[in-house]
């Protein structure tokens, strides 16, 4: 078994990676199960083999630059228009079961290459 099949660049790496993890081609239906503890954590106990993918969102210090520009409107994917929604970027009242779109533009001001993630 390798422990480095997460490295994987292309389906077909992929492909072959399962092969020699030997994972069983048909499983029962998975017994798992998932508690939330006390804290913002979760236990899980697995009913048979797992691989768990995890990622992880930390607080930390970082100077900030004013390098990107972000900037985000909504706007209702019904068809009506709300007399002010040109106006604003954020409508002052989201109605219930009304569908919208979020349009999110991030642009770079400095003259670097950045590489980022972003969570909305």
């Amino acid at each position: 078994m390798t422990t480095n099949f997460t490295e994987c660049k292309t389906p077909i790496d992929s492909f072959f990676a399962g092969c020699v993890l030997a994972l069983p081609a048909r499983l029962p239906a998975p017994t798992h199960k998932r508690q939330p503890d006390e804290s913002r954590g979760l236990t899980i106990t697995a009913g048979s083999n797992l691989i768990i993918f995890k990622k992880e969102i930390k607080n930390v210090e970082i100077s900030l630059e004013q390098d990107f520009m972000v900037t985000h409107r909504y706007a209702r994917e019904d068809g009506i228009s709300e007399s002010n929604q040109e106006e604003e970027a954020v409508p002052t009242e989201f109605l219930i079961n009304t569908p919208y779109s979020c349009e999110v533009i991030m642009t770079n001001v400095s003259p670097n290459v950045k590489e980022f993630n972003l969570l909305y």
